[in-house]
């Protein structure tokens, strides 16, 4: 469902205005909107987009925390200028919490981005299990088990270091080179994990331009098991793999023959 309610007059959304709204994929907030209530849009389960108008914004707390599904977070009249911006805004607000990257009137600057890479680089650097701190219970309350469990939450970390990582790689507009070596050694590090490969192609199976991200990180040294771990990546991401390898056999032909000429 997509909600559009950029002809409304409202300058404020109420605090826990969606709150649980589990029908709405797509929302246009109001052309006049200034101020975002606490926890207005959380827990919306299924929304995908969110589109903003390009003014300051005073934000509440969490406005969209438990949003699982969220994917981009647009500026109105400027969503082609800012489609990186927009994918990578929603992954720091959905995996960190991050919504000071809010910042409508300065999504997809060059200084947005770089406001990206330090918030997002400052996270890959700490410890899989820094800020876990584990919740006891006296009764029978729900609970999520990473709120209790060091491997869980560990795992969720690496999981997520491994989504914004991957997507900084392929919206890589304005990536400076410290902060792209940063990536590059994170994804390195974290696809020494099996596990990792199989939620890099859960995740990003689909995105042809995951394979030039891997080739560049120097992830695809080992032909026999990338080939093994990528097989159900789609199409064109499989013909791009099989480019990557014939090109370094095709590079070592002519380093073999430059020897010979020497």
């Amino acid at each position: 469902m997509r909600l559009d309610l950029s002809g409304c007059e409202e300058k404020e959304i109420a605090a826990k205005a969606y709150l649980s709204r589990k029908d709405i994929e797509e929302l246009i907030l109001p052309e006049r909107t200034e101020r975002i209530g606490n926890w207005a849009f959380a827990h919306m389960k299924k929304l995908e987009r969110l589109i903003v108008p390009c003014r300051e914004l005073i934000l509440g707390k969490e406005i969209l925390k438990g949003c699982d599904a969220l994917a981009y977070i647009g500026v109105r009249e400027r969503e082609t200028q800012t489609d990186d911006a927009g994918c990578l805004l929603a992954a720091a607000v959905r995996l960190l919490g991050a919504q000071e990257l809010l910042i409508p009137p300065e999504l997809g600057s060059r200084k947005w981005m770089a406001r990206f890479d330090g918030t997002v680089c400052a996270f890959l650097e700490r410890t899989d299990d820094s800020d876990f701190q584990p919740m006891w219970f006296g009764g029978e309350e729900d609970y999520d088990d990473n709120d209790t469990n060091i491997e869980q939450f560990r795992k969720k970390r690496r999981t997520e270091k491994l989504e914004l990582t991957v997507l900084r790689l392929i919206h890589a507009k304005d990536l400076e080179d410290r902060a792209k070596t940063i990536y590059q050694e994170a994804l390195a590090h974290l696809l020494t994990e099996r596990e990792c490969w199989q939620e890099l192609v859960r995740r990003f199976g689909k995105e042809a331009a995951l394979i030039p991200v891997l080739g560049d990180a120097g992830c695809l040294e080992n032909r026999e098991a990338a080939m093994k771990l990528l097989q159900d990546i789609c199409p064109e991401g499989k013909a791009l793999l099989l480019q990557h390898y014939a090109g370094q056999e095709n590079e070592r032909e002519n380093c073999f023959f430059s020897e010979l000429i020497l």
